[in-house]
């Protein structure tokens, strides 16, 4: 049963992320709003509408199917044309910027519900035409369907204008920047106010709990742990990777503090979910490698702005404060397990080798991208609420930007300013 329930809601997130959720589900609206209208149309009264509203109001049946055949066009080509204008901002995105930032493009929630009234308008249009072509039909018992296909039509130009303002400024990186920053940073401030977990453990005598399959590790989700396996278990359960860290299969995952009979270890792995797809979902890690890929392609020969590469990673910088700011480990909430479920957080090695370190390979003979790098870990060294385990890491980058200005740094002046600025700081 917590098998098939893990299966249902894989599936029910998968629908939920996917690009034609919500316009499948607004045709369908439409499709059984105009089956409604057309089916109980000649029972309404149309007086109200001949008396207020007669401008929008036809009586006239080659007048309405005019309008309708036009409609039907416009709002294909407008469909059309809104498909294209997303596929060259993928293109664009994916070449100029990151690839990984294309599921946070494609999973915009209002170009998918204005794509779906276009689709609603046409289905409700073509109902209409139908209704009007049938033998028994006539235009003055069809007037209040083609009406609001026509106003549904002004409401398609007005939706237009807005998706053009919509995609235009999606394009933009610093819009896109900042939504990345934003989301991340909210992140991080919810990861702060859990409770840090701050004893220490050698895992002497607790049980370990393998991974079953290789992929990207997502959560450790207690919903799936089936109470008839865990009647008074409320051992401590530490989680050793942090999420979306990559994990092999038969790679320690779990530790248990108490034993487990078979039936208890493989309901723990159901319940550890790992996903293909390391960018699919939002974390502090997912967000940090979008942001310093965008500085990477910034810093790079094929698009050489150093603006951009500084801009965004001032806001690295400060996801990283944050960062660094997290205890080791942390109490999750949970309210499906009796005893305490304790995360890893992402450290500061693994930051710095994740984030810094490929920031640092490009910008080995820039010398500007590499004095702001400079200052971005100053900053995070000066910060008083780090974590004191972390700032050996940070110091350990510090040096090996060191070496590699003294080794690649052509320019004479440029790399006594930069070693002039490391001695300062020290």
């Amino acid at each position: 049963m917590r098998k098939l329930k893990k299966q249902f809601k894989t599936l029910y997130l998968k629908i939920l992320n996917s690009l034609v959720f919500y316009p499948v589900l607004i045709i369908f609206f439409f499709f059984l709003s105009s089956v409604l209208l057309l089916s109980y149309e000649t029972s309404l009264s149309t007086q109200f509408f001949k008396d207020y509203l007669s401008f929008l109001y036809l009586e006239d049946v080659d007048t309405s199917r005019d309008i309708l055949s036009t409609l039907i066009a416009s709002i294909l080509s407008l469909m059309v044309f809104s498909f294209s204008m997303v596929m060259i901002v993928l293109s664009q995105a994916s070449t100029n910027y990151s690839p990984r930032l294309l599921p946070q493009l494609i999973s915009d929630t209002k170009r998918q519900i204005i794509l779906g009234i276009y689709g609603g308008t046409l289905i409700h249009c073509i109902l209409v035409l139908i209704a009007l072509g049938s033998g028994d039909s006539n235009t003055s018992e069809r007037g209040i369907s083609v009406m609001v296909a026509s106003i549904l039509g002004l409401l398609c130009i007005i939706l237009f204008v807005i998706y053009i303002q919509n995609i235009s400024s999606v394009i933009r990186i610093d819009i896109i920047v900042k939504d990345v920053f934003f989301k991340t940073e909210s992140l991080l401030d919810h990861q702060l106010s859990l409770k840090p977990y701050e004893s220490t453990t050698d895992y002497d005598g607790w049980s370990t709990v393998y991974s079953s399959k290789t992929g990207y590790f997502k959560c450790f989700d207690t919903e799936l742990i089936d109470p008839k396996n865990f009647p008074h278990f409320d051992a401590d359960i530490h989680v050793l990777p942090y999420e979306y860290k990559h994990v092999w299969e038969g790679e320690v995952i779990l530790k248990v503090d108490g034993s487990l009979n078979e039936d208890m270890r493989e309901n723990l792995i159901r319940a550890i979910i790992i996903t293909e797809d390391r960018y699919k979902g939002q974390s502090i890690t997912n967000g940090l490698i979008k942001l310093m890929e965008v500085v990477v392609k910034a810093i790079s020969s094929a698009k050489n702005d150093p603006g951009t590469a500084t801009d965004v990673m001032h806001k690295i910088g400060r996801l990283l404060r944050l960062s660094l700011r997290l205890p080791e480990m942390t109490y999750v909430d949970t309210n499906d397990y009796n005893g305490n479920l304790i995360q890893r957080n992402v450290g500061a090695k693994e930051l710095m080798r994740l984030i810094v370190q490929p920031i640092r390979n490009y910008s080995k003979s820039d010398s500007h991208v590499t004095e702001e790098l400079l200052n971005t870990l100053n900053f995070l060294i000066a910060d008083s609420k780090i974590n004191t385990h972390y700032l050996d890491a940070v110091k350990d980058e510090i040096e090996l930007i060191k070496e590699d200005v003294e080794k690649y740094e052509k320019n004479e002046n440029d790399r006594k300013r930069v070693l002039r600025l490391l001695d300062n700081n020290n």
